[in-house]
């Protein structure tokens, strides 16, 4: 998740976020890896249900806009997914060198999302909120 995070960054989550209300794009959360069950990731989303994700091999394009330039995407060709009920499309900041996300194991349900990130606390000097 570089730049957003950095090794040795602690971080508060909000396991009620979402009680109420849905992840919306560009939220950084705490996902349940959906194969390996007991693997918790802090990912981006960009993009929730109805969202049209086309993967080409140097970028992510959500909803006809491109959302970063990706140096080594491990996609050779072009792949559009259209987001259903429930499905959201979670990626790391750092595209080049994320693993383990919605570009190489599909989407991730609504049910994998366990909470929302809102606040990196340490070191202090990296205090923010998300």
């Amino acid at each position: 998740m570089y730049p957003t995070l950095s090794p040795g960054d602690c971080m508060l989550f909000d396991r009620l976020a979402y009680r109420e209300g849905l992840p919306q794009n560009m939220d950084v959360v705490l996902v349940r890896h959906p194969i390996k069950r007991n693997l918790m990731m802090v990912k981006r989303i960009v993009g929730g249900p109805g969202t049209s994700i086309i993967h080409h091999p140097e970028e992510c394009i959500v909803d006809g806009i491109p959302f970063s330039k990706v140096a080594d995407t491990p996609l050779d060709e072009n792949t559009t997914t259209i987001l259903q009920q429930e499905e959201y499309f979670v990626i790391g900041d750092y595209l080049h060198r994320s693993t383990d996300d919605s570009r190489t194991i599909g989407t991730f349900a609504r049910h994998d999302i366990e909470a929302k990130a809102w606040l990196i606390y340490w070191p202090p000097s990296r205090w923010q909120l998300l």
